[in-house]
């Protein structure tokens, strides 16, 4: 019991999440086609963009993305995006499959508090990058 490991002066473990608070960042996304549809991206915090790292408030990362043809106009914000993808890492993959080959990735990412969603962050502006 708790009242046990405290007269034998061990650590009692905190089993409360802390809470955190509201997300007021965006994520600084930088995109690579690598070829067979695969897309790598990489996203940081403001103040480390030298390399992949999640924002301290943050679970994960989602994105927002839509496919389109070459010569057709842009989504007008992620709510046009009809998929999505969430990952906990700053650095991952999005296989678009390589038949999309000339189609312009169109993507919208957010910093995800996801036992509270409502601290998520906002959207980010559009990024894209045609896949190669």
């Amino acid at each position: 019991s708790n009242t046990d490991k405290s007269d034998l002066g061990l650590t009692i473990r905190d089993t409360e999440p802390t809470p955190r608070g509201k997300i007021n960042d965006v994520p600084y996304v930088k995109l690579t086609a690598m070829g067979g549809g695969d897309i790598r991206v990489r996203v940081t915090v403001e103040e480390d963009q030298t390399k992949s790292s999640m924002h301290d408030l943050a679970d994960a990362v989602e994105c927002r993305y839509i496919l389109v043809p070459k010569g057709e106009m842009p989504p007008e914000g992620q709510k046009n995006a009809k998929t999505t993808v969430v990952s906990k890492k700053a650095l991952f993959i999005i296989s678009c499959g390589d038949e999309q080959a000339g189609e312009t990735f169109w993507g919208f990412f957010r910093w995800v508090n996801q036992s509270n969603p409502a601290n998520s962050g906002q959207w980010s502006n559009s990024i894209k990058v045609v896949i190669a």
